[in-house]
């Protein structure tokens, strides 16, 4: 246990560091650090600031809490030539009321992020529970009351899996070339889930969020996913977007539409669709523009001779 010192630790490269944390600092080689139990931070400062690769932070169950105006709970800082840190992996533990970013991995590439609570961060400025570059794993975190998104993957080549993100006051999960699994998005003031291009979106639920369930521009894969009750689009293919395949959804109860697709280029089969649009004569489930491959929307019993591709009204 070192804690009080001018500096608590000054280690030369090569060592073996294994490091019991009873104080906030930062760690500036590689290393295996465990809090010892919960650390509050102080105003004006990040947390723990992790100035090295191949740096393993175990919150221990722990609470790395922040004070107002603090800044980071975890900053990945690049190296002096802005190349990231890679091999940085964090686990267990609660962050919550930093006032920038709850954990800030922008600049972490190749790491783990795993069994995380990021709790009314931003409270600041409106950033992100969570944020984290390219090549990263993020599996089992929660991130609720943020004052942004919930969970960020800003780079690309990521995975997220198995994540909730709720009452966030931006977007509740984003992600660029990766893929978002079995996640859940609820009740957040943007989209519940927003994914750009490249992305495999499957079987997550978005529901009542403030702005469109799920959205994708291009080259997306967005299958069995449950979107209802959002305020916009169950699911919705941008204007910039073509190429997505948008396969056995349900969407339903979204106040705009189940399903639109806003340029041509994609393809919409076996998707259903129940109660969406503000009602009335004329407001489809469906709002798909020309230009798309589609399956024949139907509604009513089922016979054998359906097309297998059909979209259905319930």
């Amino acid at each position: 246990m070192v804690s009080g010192n001018r500096d608590n630790y000054d280690i030369v490269p090569g060592n073996q560091l294994n490091i019991l944390l009873c104080q906030i600092e930062s760690i500036d080689w590689p290393a295996s650090v465990l809090l010892a139990g919960s650390l509050t931070g102080v105003a004006g400062s990040n947390g723990i600031t992790v100035n090295a690769s191949d740096v393993t932070i175990d919150l221990g169950g722990h609470t790395l809490l922040g004070v107002p105006g603090s800044l980071d709970g975890i900053a990945v800082a690049r190296d002096s030539s802005s190349k990231p840190r890679t091999n940085v992996s964090v686990k267990n533990g609660t962050v919550r009321h930093w006032g920038d970013v709850g954990i800030n991995a922008d600049g972490a590439d190749n790491g783990q992020y795993r069994e995380l609570r990021l709790l009314s961060n931003g409270t600041r400025v409106s950033l992100w529970g969570f944020r984290c570059g390219s090549n990263n794993l993020v599996i089992g975190c929660c991130a609720m009351n943020n004052s942004g998104h919930g969970i960020v993957a800003a780079g690309t080549n990521c995975c997220i899996r198995d994540c909730a993100a709720q009452e966030n006051s931006g977007v509740g999960i984003s992600v660029d070339r990766g893929t978002i699994h079995n996640c859940t998005a609820y009740l957040n003031k943007a989209d519940g889930i927003q994914a750009d291009f490249y992305n495999t979106i499957q079987q997550c639920v978005s529901t009542q969020n403030g702005g469109d369930g799920i959205v994708v521009s291009l080259n997306c894969y967005v299958v069995s996913n449950n979107c209802s009750a959002n305020d916009g689009a169950g699911i919705r293919s941008s204007v910039k977007g073509n190429g997505n395949r948008i396969e056995s959804n349900h969407v339903s109860d979204n106040k705009v539409a189940g399903v639109v697709v806003e340029a041509p280029g994609n393809l919409i089969i076996r998707n259903s669709a129940a109660n969406n649009g503000p009602g009335g004569a004329g407001v489809p489930e469906y709002d798909i523009v020309s230009g798309n491959t589609v399956g024949p929307v139907r509604g009513g019993e089922l016979d054998n001779d359906s097309n297998p591709h059909a979209n259905y009204n319930m």
